[in-house]
């Protein structure tokens, strides 16, 4: 049995393929009404963390973070996952060649690096910290309200054009993340989808900038990198030439499963818990059944306990403390 190890070393080992003496656990939300002000998001991180000392802390800003200083507006109220719907900047394809590169510590960039600089003061070196990315065709999606869809298929060269201002944007905010405290990303896909584009569309309007914004590690090397794929009938084979450490994704509701996944590469596995499933409105019981199982099909070896997206922002804290006790209670086998 390996010795007892800080959070940093368990989830190092995990991200290496090396034995662990329990297997890692991390789970994470939005904070909505504390996301607007990086300190107040700060503390709210610090507090969640906290109660239940996961090994990885998910830096959680508000879901359109990254749009903001483009214009982009929030309206009232927020979904059940923290969520807030927002109008769109873009309306014209014309609107792509105008996107301006955005310096990463000003504007509400700036307080999300404010917000990370407040949250590493307050947890210091005893949890590694990753910041939020998004894809730049993601962030195209979120400014156009979908448009951008239509764009790149009528007016190409403009969407390119806006995709490396938002790419450019994105490369430098990472690497000031990591100044301000963050030991890596979690870099979010979510437009790599049959029912959004095809895999011919992605190879030109999304991997060549996804691409951009990871080749940041060659500038300041994280310690960690993860890359979440989001939604539905999603190009999971083909991502996995991305260079990352870990995968998340929604292995539940969409899949692969785990075990699935583990046939198709040797990286560290991050999930088993579905973020809109039993987290949220199940049993406890339901919770540690589903735990279980996810650390049996992998037995329990490079992988780390978590959900596939945000958990609900009112998932019970009895489930939350059933989540963390099955996994810190579960060790490799086999």
């Amino acid at each position: 049995m390996a010795e007892a190890m800080s959070h940093a070393e368990r989830l190092a080992a995990a991200f290496r393929g090396e034995p662990t003496d329990r297997v890692p656990v991390a789970l994470w939300r939005h904070f909505p009404g504390d996301d607007r002000r990086g300190d107040s998001l700060a503390e709210a991180h610090a507090a969640f963390w906290r109660r239940w000392r996961f090994d990885l802390l998910k830096f959680t800003p508000s879901a359109g973070y990254y749009a903001e200083d483009w214009g982009y507006r929030l309206s009232t109220g927020y979904d059940p996952y923290g969520v807030a719907r927002g109008a769109p900047v873009i309306t014209s394809a014309e609107a792509w060649a105008d996107l301006p590169v955005l310096p990463p510590d000003r504007g509400f960039l700036g307080e999300q690096l404010l917000g990370l600089r407040r949250l590493r003061a307050l947890v210091g070196r005893e949890v590694p910290v990753v910041q939020t990315l998004f894809s730049p065709l993601a962030q195209a999606h979120k400014l156009s309200g979908g448009r951008v869809l239509d764009h790149l298929k009528t007016h190409p060269e403009l969407v390119e054009a806006g995709l490396a201002a938002i790419a450019e944007t994105q490369r430098a905010f990472a690497v000031a993340s990591l100044d301000a405290g963050a030991d890596g990303w979690f870099f979010s896909v979510q437009c790599a989808c049959r029912d959004m584009v095809t895999w011919k569309e992605y190879l030109r309007f999304g991997k060549p900038y996804d691409l951009r914004v990871l080749r940041a590690a060659a500038e300041a090397p994280p310690a960690l990198t993860i890359l979440h794929i989001h939604g539905t009938g999603t190009y999971f084979r083909e991502l996995l030439d991305y260079p990352v450490q870990a995968l998340n994704w929604h292995d539940r509701r969409v899949g692969p499963s785990l075990r699935e996944a583990r046939t198709l590469t040797g990286r560290c596995l991050m999930g088993g818990v579905d973020d809109q499933g039993v987290v949220n409105s199940g049993s406890p019981e339901a919770v540690r059944a589903e735990v279980a199982d996810a650390v049996s099909q992998l037995n329990g070896r490079s992988m780390v306990v978590a959900p596939g997206c945000v958990i609900a922002v009112g998932a019970p804290d009895e489930n939350i403390e059933a989540a963390v006790a099955t996994a810190r209670g579960q060790r490799e086998s086999g």
